[in-house]
């Protein structure tokens, strides 16, 4: 993305907060360095997304949406394949684990796709998959995915409000329009944030910047809650 990257990251402890803090502040200091600026780099707090990781398809579809973003954003041309955009990782999937980095988990994304080994045939399908989303655009969820605090079965939902109400003294939290579009802005995002129930969706990137077309990554691992960033 030009201006924006997104991410999709495990939170196994309490202490999302801390390690965005780290991640921006490393990116930018050495960011600065290299084009010998100073200042911001990023303008305004991440938004957060909390995904629902059972096995029901909501970590996929975030997945795919994060994959597919170069797509809509009209970063490749209509023959590219996806692999072609530098900027993902979505080409360390269709590498052999022992080229692949370290940090990014693909048995998730692949087992939800029903793709049952991390092996040659495995990953062709799965790039043969990932080619034929972008002919099917999923409208509805993608906008649940930009538009919401959370993303997943009703259930889900009620459980997340009831672990923010109890880190809030009790208080009854509505998952409404104050979470839509708050991200870690209102109560029900600040509860879940301090309950380790996080994710981050949509910060803006400092306009006029050399250089911000570099960021960009779609990164993912998980327990039984996973996140997916989008700065």
């Amino acid at each position: 993305m030009n201006n924006h990257f997104h991410l999709v990251v495990e939170t196994p402890k309490a202490n999302l907060a801390d390690g965005m803090k780290w991640l921006l502040g490393i990116y930018t200091a050495r960011f600065n360095r290299q084009h010998r600026l100073f200042g911001h780099l990023f303008s305004g707090r991440y938004k957060s997304l909390v995904v629902d990781n059972s096995g029901n398809g909501y970590f996929k579809t975030v997945c795919v949406y994060v994959h597919l973003n170069p797509v809509r954003a009209h970063l490749l041309q209509p023959d590219d394949p996806l692999q072609a955009f530098a900027w993902s990782s979505y080409r360390e999937y269709l590498r052999r684990p022992t080229r692949r980095v370290t940090w990014l988990r693909v048995e998730r994304l692949l087992g939800e796709m029903g793709i049952g080994a991390d092996s040659a045939a495995g990953r062709r399908e799965f790039a043969r998959r990932m080619e034929a989303s972008r002919r099917v655009e999923v409208r509805v969820e993608y906008r649940k995915i930009r538009r919401g605090w959370c993303y997943g079965e009703e259930a889900f939902r009620r459980e997340l409000l009831l672990q923010a109400s109890q880190q809030n003294g009790g208080t009854p939290l509505r998952g409404g329009a104050e979470g839509k579009r708050g991200g870690q802005g209102g109560a029900v995002g600040g509860g879940i944030e301090r309950s380790g129930l996080e994710e981050i969706r949509f910060g803006q990137a400092a306009q006029g910047r050399p250089g911000e077309d570099r960021v960009g990554a779609a990164v993912e691992a998980g327990n039984d809650h996973a996140t997916q960033m989008d700065l």
